[in-house]
């Protein structure tokens, strides 16, 4: 707790960023899903069951869908051309969240609510996480980098580069696990919550 109230000290405005970025991309999220009209809302629907019936159809696709994404995430960030690359990530994926509950609140009512809340913890919310803390490591390592650079400083690109190259590894891993948790227990968890809907 003392290392995340120093962290948020150092870095408030990546904080703060980061908590405005989740909290208007839900709630644009759920005005979305309140302003379409019945079919839309009903095809979305239907998608969205179709990929819980068929979760693991495509088991390699389900596995390797995060890493790629989060490798072109980083790869995009640390070249600081694509600086801006790893908060649209996370507006899109809590915007989407925010869509699907909101649709699921709109046809199953507050078992619907339930059920997309669990889901989403579930299946998300690690990812979600590891994406917040690649996201503060990477603008602090942007920062320190442009700053080393505007400063003349003697810091080490090497060790800034392995540093992060490390903590990428370590999101890798546990990625990875998620994977794996996704792909073999997840399914069985959301099954048996099927009543909902």
């Amino acid at each position: 707790m003392k290392y995340i109230k120093n962290s948020y000290k150092n870095h408030t405005i990546i904080y703060n960023t980061i908590m405005i970025s989740i909290s208007i991309s839900i709630t644009l999220g759920l005005i979305i899903s309140m302003s379409l009209d019945k079919n839309t809302i009903n095809n979305i629907y239907t998608y969205f069951l179709n990929h819980i019936s068929n979760y693991n159809s495509h088991i390699i696709s389900n596995f390797l869908y995060p890493i790629i994404i989060y490798l072109s995430i980083y790869l995009l960030s640390v070249t600081i051309i694509g600086f801006f690359t790893p908060i649209l990530a996370l507006f899109i994926e809590n915007m989407s969240i925010g869509l699907i509950i909101g649709i699921l609140t709109r046809i199953k009512g507050i078992k619907g609510l339930i059920f997309g809340i669990i889901y989403f913890i579930l299946t998300k919310l690690i990812y979600l996480i590891i994406l917040i803390y690649l996201i503060i490591n990477i603008y602090k390592f942007i920062n320190i980098f442009i700053t080393s650079i505007k400063n003349k400083t003697n810091y080490s690109i090497y060790n800034l580069f392995s540093n992060i190259f490390i903590k990428l590894i370590a999101c890798i891993i546990l990625i990875t696990l998620c994977n794996l948790l996704n792909i073999f227990i997840v399914p069985k968890i959301i099954n048996s919550l099927a009543f909902l809907l």
